[in-house]
Formats: C-alpha cells, sequence, structure tokens
C-alpha cells in the first residue's frame, strides 16, 4: 500500500509497505484510479524470476483473495496496458546485472523509472528485465530476446495486453529505438527520453572526441576552447573533455571489475584468451570473428574524415590548425587504444551492421509506431544526452518515409521535474494508441494510420521549467539550440548514416578558403586514399532485415512468422 492515494503527486521516499493478506488492513492504505475510471486498493503485485538468464520483475494492482487476470478474464486492477521498461547505460558484460530495467528487485514501485508510480498507479502492468539494462550489457539482440521471452510469458500467464509501450532514458532509449525498428511488435509506442537512435551512432563521436582531444593536447599550435568546440561540433567543449572515455565500449580491457574477476578479462600480453569487454566483442554472434585476430570484426571507421571542416570554412580555425589535427588524430586499434593510424572498418562488420539493422536506418518497425521522444535539454554542460541525436533520428524517418509524422518532441528545460512531466507523456501515448485501436478504417499503411489517429494537439513543444508549453518551432530553436558533433562537422548528412564513407580525391572546390598548391600538396598526404564523400551511400550498405537470429557467428537467419 502506498500512503496518500493515486500517484498524483511526487513519490514519498520508500512508499511502499509489504502487505501481509491474512492481517486487518491497514488504516493508510491508500485508493488509486485506474485509466478505466475503476477504484480499487492500492496494493500492488509483484512477480519476480528469472527468464533468459535476466532476473524480470511484473507489477500490476491487484488484491489478495479475488482472481488474477489471465488470458480469459480481466481483473479491476489491470488497465489492459503493458509499459516495458529499459535502463540505461552501455557497457559490454557477461552477467546477469544488478538492476531491473528501472524496476528495482526488493520494492514494488519504480524508483528511477520515468514516471515514478504514475502507471502502475494508473492501473498499468510494468514489466522489465536485468538484461534489459544497456549498463548491463549494451547489447540490443539481448534486450530483445529478453523482452521478447519475458513479455510471451506475461500473455501466457495473464493475457494479451491492448498494448505495449516501451518506456526508458539514455541506453533505455537505445533498447527502445533498435527493437521497434528490427522486431515490430514487441512495443506498439515507444517513449524514449535523453534518446539516441542505436548503439554506433551514439559510440562514433565519443569515440572521436578522444582522438581529437588526444590531437589538441599533442598539438604544438595554439587553440582555444572555443575553436575546440566549433571542430567538435558541441555547444561546449566539456562534451568531449568528460565524454570522449566515459563510454570506452572500442577497449577491450572495459569491463565491470565487480561482475568479472580479473583472471576472467583479456589482458594484450598475459590473458589474450580471456573476456574483451569492446561493443563488438559483446556481439560477436552478430559480427563473427575476424579469422586473423580471433576477436569479433568492428564496424567503426574514421578514414577520409576531415574533423574540423565546417569549422575551416566558417573561418573558426586555420588551415594549418586544420592540417594539423588531421594529421595527428588517428584511430583506435582492435583492443581500443589509440594509435596514429586511422580506425578501419572491417568489410564484413560494416555490411552485416546494416544488414541485421545495428544502424539503425528507422525504415520498419520504428516508421510504423508512434515516438514521443522527451529531451531534457542539457547542451552547453558536459553531459552526454545532446539534443541533437533526437534530430538524426527524425533525419532518418524523413529518409525512409518523406516525413516523421509519427515523431513528437518534447523538449524541457534544465531544472524540469521530469517525472510529473512524463505523466503528462504517458497520458498522450496512451490517447494515442486507443485512437489507432479504435479505428478500424482502410489505411495505405501502418504509418499512414498513425499519423492520422495521433492527437490534435500532440505536436513538437518545448517546456519552460514552469512546465509551461510553446509550440512555436522558432521560439523552442533559439530558447533551445540543436549543436553538433565531430560527424556532422566533417560534413556527413544530418542522418550520419555513413559507417565508413565512400572516398574521393582532395578538391579545392570544396573548400571555402583559397588553398595554395603547397597547402593541396599537404593535404594530399594526410589523406593518401582521399576524404569522405557523403554524397554518396557509405561502405557496405545493404536493406536491413527484420525479425533476425544468430545461429551462427556471423550469421543471421529470418525467423519464421507464424501466423
Amino acid at each position: 500500500p502506498r500512503p496518500g492515494g493515486g500517484g498524483g503527486g511526487a513519490a514519498a521516499p520508500n512508499p511502499f509497505k509489504s502487505f501481509d493478506p491474512n492481517a486487518p488492513r491497514p488504516a493508510d492504505l491508500a485508493q488509486t484510479t485506474t485509466t478505466d475510471g475503476r477504484t480499487v486498493p492500492y496494493i500492488v503485485r509483484r512477480e519476480m524470476g528469472t527468464i533468459n538468464r535476466a532476473v524480470y520483475v511484473i507489477v500490476f494492482l491487484h488484491e489478495p483473495g479475488t482472481p488474477l487476470p489471465d488470458p480469459w478474464t480481466a481483473s479491476p486492477g489491470w488497465n489492459g496496458r503493458l509499459v516495458y521498461s529499459f535502463g540505461g547505460g552501455c557497457r559490454a558484460g557477461y552477467h546477469q546485472g544488478r538492476s531491473i530495467g528501472g524496476l528495482t528487485a526488493n520494492r514494488s514501485y519504480l524508483e528511477e523509472s520515468q514516471v515514478g508510480d504514475y502507471a502502475l498507479a494508473r492501473g498499468y502492468a510494468v514489466a522489465g528485465g536485468s538484461l534489459n539494462v544497456f549498463g548491463t550489457s549494451c547489447a540490443d539482440l539481448i534486450s530483445a530476446e529478453t523482452m521478447m521471452m519475458v513479455k510471451e510469458h506475461f500473455i501466457e500467464r495473464f493475457g494479451l495486453p491492448r498494448y505495449t509501450i516501451g518506456s526508458g532514458r539514455s541506453g533505455g532509449s537505445l533498447q527502445q529505438h533498435l527493437i521497434a525498428n528490427n522486431y515490430p511488435g514487441l512495443v506498439d509506442g515507444i517513449i524514449p527520453t535523453a534518446s539516441f537512435a542505436d548503439n554506433m551512432t551514439f559510440l562514433d563521436p565519443l569515440s572521436d572526441c578522444e582522438l581529437l582531444d588526444r590531437a589538441f593536447t599533442s598539438s604544438t599550435l595554439p587553440w582555444t576552447d572555443e575553436q575546440k568546440a566549433a571542430v567538435t561540433g558541441h555547444a561546449s567543449y566539456a562534451y568531449c573533455k568528460r565524454n570522449g572515455t566515459q563510454y570506452p565500449n572500442l577497449r577491450a580491457t572495459n569491463c565491470d571489475p565487480d561482475a568479472l574477476p580479473a583472471a576472467a578479462i583479456y589482458d594484450p600480453k598475459t590473458n589474450r584468451t580471456r573476456a574483451r569487454c569492446t561493443y563488438q566483442d559483446n556481439m560477436i554472434n552478430v559480427y563473427g570473428r575476424d579469422p586473423r585476430s580471433v576477436f569479433a570484426r568492428r564496424p567503426f571507421d574514421n578514414v577520409g574524415v576531415q574533423y574540423g571542416l565546417r569549422a575551416l570554412n566558417e573561418g573558426k580555425i586555420a588551415f594549418d590548425q586544420f592540417l594539423d589535427l588531421n594529421r595527428r588524430v588517428g584511430g583506435h586499434d582492435i583492443d581500443g587504444n589509440v594509435v596514429s593510424g586511422r580506425t578501419v572498418g572491417d568489410p564484413q562488420a560494416l555490411r552485416i551492421a546494416y544488414e541485421t539493422g545495428r544502424l539503425n536506418d528507422a525504415s520498419r518497425g520504428l516508421s510504423m509506431i508512434p515516438i514521443i521522444d522527451v529531451r531534457p535539454y542539457t547542451d552547453g554542460d558536459d553531459d552526454v544526452h545532446d539534443i541533437v541525436a533526437s534530430h538524426i533520428t527524425r533525419a532518418r524517418l524523413i529518409a525512409a518515409n518523406g516525413h516523421a509524422g509519427n515523431q513528437v518532441f518534447r523538449t524541457y528545460a534544465p531544472g524540469t521535474p521530469i517525472q510529473p512531466a512524463q505523466r503528462y507523456v504517458l497520458d498522450a501515448m496512451d490517447e494515442w494508441l486507443s485512437n489507432i485501436a479504435r479505428d478500424t478504417a482502410p489505411a495505405r499503411s501502418a504509418l499512414d494510420k498513425v499519423v492520422r489517429n495521433k492527437p490534435s494537439n500532440l505536436v513538437d513543444t518545448c517546456y519552460l521549467a514552469t512546465l509551461d508549453p510553446v509550440t512555436d518551432p522558432s521560439r523552442c530553436q533559439v530558447m533551445f539550440p540543436v549543436a553538433a558533433n565531430p560527424r556532422l562537422v566533417a560534413g556527413s548528412p544530418l542522418t550520419q548514416d555513413r559507417l565508413k564513407c565512400e572516398l574521393k580525391p582532395v578538391d579545392r572546390a570544396d573548400y571555402k578558403v583559397t588553398l595554395t598548391d603547397a597547402q593541396l600538396v599537404s593535404l594530399r598526404e594526410v589523406f593518401p586514399g582521399g576524404v569522405c564523400d557523403y554524397s554518396r551511400p557509405g561502405v557496405g550498405k545493404r536493406t536491413p532485415q527484420t525479425w533476425l537470429s544468430f545461429p551462427r557467428q556471423g550469421d543471421a537467419e529470418r525467423l519464421a512468422r507464424i501466423e
């Protein structure tokens, strides 16, 4: 029971108490009213167990002594909807995990959930698993598999949800986007917060930050922080200074020391056969092994990337700085160490990344569901969750469909109390999905049906810290400007979908500054194979497939569909 009732205000510390069904009803037992208008005792049933090696939790309102819902019979406490909660972070891992996708193992409510206990109080069932936490394992396939199995268990035990809503922040947003696109049907709508489109789009600019910081530090030329920020694209250079090594998922030794003993962790000299905690090694079944190194194939690449190109063309840095930077920037070796040579992506890994949906092009399931993108605005400080990431996803939706009518932005000023804001978002998503469910008229596509059922008042909106809304896009742009990242400054389109760019010869016409013959020769020496040609698709680009399984390393098969 929760003293105080209903989930309408901020949750008090430890608001739940253990309930003894054999004892008299406690005097402080709260009542709550669900979305169906039913007022019921605020008693929460919690089920815990292990599925797919993950600890899972399922919670919903239920009064002891009354029948539980099952596939044939509803119950007054559950409103028929399911919220699936995903946890944040991004780290390779080979363990069960300590947290459960925003749910807590020792209580029946959501301590860290984006909506607090509001969903429970309104009658939603809420579920999650420890392998739906990217801080445990930043492998979206394991998260998808875990969600699929937990949801299957939920359906067999309690019945088919009217619809399932994804919820989660940061690493939780990565899972929502990737699962929605690659395994359509598992979620019917998503509420990603502080979002990113996919793991690789998140990690590429961060690895660039590490390389750029090293180049700035080793340079003999003077660099101001404003010039460094212009090269990285961020509102402040503090972003790269902090985050360049905050998520070192290219580093083989980036293992959780509390989860793996030192003897089990890779060491290049003494322990070469042990666990490697890179992004790609954590997903070796997807990428397969490089027969030369026997490590996982790696899809990351920065050959031909002209770091700081926009800053040069806008006159924010000098040509000598541009040249020196790109001469020094280097790349990462297979163990994630910074080296003088550029990072070279494995051709098969690049093909696999596109083909299996690791690069989320938003053209599949993500184009068929409602998306309310929640962005607590943090640009200008060192917080990793920059707003341009939401616009990258939008650019991909537009590239896939010609518009992004199924995605709505909600941007909040720093200091906004996010849980109250998220309650409005959950209500809006519920209305949107309910509209879709009631709509039986023919539609040209699932996307058309989603767009025509979007509530009329659900538009891109930014909010002051007082939660006062602003719907004028030009005002929102001034209030919450969108910065960039190193790849965008280097010339990548906003879709940022070229994992490895095709190359073209260095050409004077690409630079707004006048280059001397000597400067042109120097550039060609720094880029002997040429520079990125972003007018062409990325190397190895393929049309992605949905509902893939990976029975053998580096080999995907499409799961059979059962009608």
